[in-house]
């Protein structure tokens, strides 16, 4: 009577299938994501920097770099020091990610910090002052150095 009973319970063509699962929950999308307190948090400080950057020290490197060649080969020089700072900020942006798996985040930044504080060193000590000189009077400061 029991096997009967059992046999009575599953419908023709084998046992029912288990539910399927249900779905992982979904990530939260759009601005979700990005619009919590952090992400707006973080969005104000990289503006607020960038902003400050700007207006500070960004200009000063272009500002240098366009007095300090002599006429005659200022446009070579400024060509070749702006290739030379993008190859070197894509080099940054290149290695950050292998850099950041293999040392570490602190470690990384900590490097990177280490090699702007021997520049600033170096330009510190090799950069004479140019504030209030003409470029005729800027070119005789580098003509003595080399």
């Amino acid at each position: 009577a029991l096997a009967e009973a059992a046999a009575a319970a599953v419908p023709p063509g084998g046992p029912p299938l288990p539910p399927p699962p249900a779905p992982p929950p979904r990530p939260p999308s759009g601005n979700e994501a990005v619009c919590g307190a952090t992400g707006w948090l973080s969005l104000a400080g990289m503006v607020l920097y960038l902003l400050a950057f700007g207006l500070g020290m960004s200009p000063i490197p272009w500002t240098v770099n366009s007095e300090i060649y002599p006429l005659s080969v200022r446009s070579l020089c400024v060509g070749i020091a702006t290739a030379t700072n993008w190859t070197v900020n894509f080099v940054v942006a290149a290695s950050f990610l292998s850099l950041e798996q293999a040392m570490g985040a602190a470690a990384t930044f900590w490097m990177y910090g280490a090699f702007a504080a021997a520049g600033l060193v170096w330009l510190w000590f090799a950069l004479p002052e140019t504030a209030n000189k003409s470029l005729e009077e800027i070119e005789k400061l580098f003509e003595r150095r080399s």
